[in-house]
């Protein structure tokens, strides 16, 4: 069995543009790295997506923290979880988040005042940009 990340990465066609330009931070979620072991594959994906360089959080891969978001954390401390977020990204304060897990997504961009994408979102706005009519398709314009 693969994680989505696994059965895409390596499969797309050439970009036409970038979805994000400039650098982009991953952080590495607890499911897909050290629940899986799954590092590389979302780090590819990315870079296949990204117009400029994959950066990594100083504490990556197997050493990678928690977003804060997952193991009913936020339910037993209120104010934690916001400090574990702020502390994810703080490696990189300039630069926007990609993270594979939405669920991480949507708990980093409140607690942290980022840009933080799903890599799957990011994925959706490569795929719909190379559809025909693009704009047909988007809510938001690709950046």
């Amino acid at each position: 069995v693969l994680h989505w990340v696994q059965a895409v990465e390596g499969r797309l066609p050439e970009p036409t543009a970038p979805v994000l330009s400039g650098d982009a931070l991953y952080l590495d979620s607890c499911r897909l790295g050290r629940g899986l072991g799954v590092y590389d594959a979302p780090r590819r994906l990315l870079a296949a997506l990204l117009g400029g360089q994959v950066r990594e959080a100083i504490m990556h891969r197997e050493e990678g923290g928690c977003c804060g978001a997952e193991a009913g954390y936020a339910a037993l401390d209120h104010s934690g979880p916001g400090r574990v977020a702020q502390d994810a990204v703080a490696d990189a304060p300039d630069l926007p988040v990609v993270i594979a897990d939405p669920t991480c997504a949507a708990h980093l961009a409140p607690h942290t005042g980022r840009r933080v994408y799903p890599l799957a979102r990011l994925l959706a706005r490569a795929l719909v940009a190379r559809a025909p009519h693009p704009e047909k398709h988007l809510e938001e314009p690709v950046p």
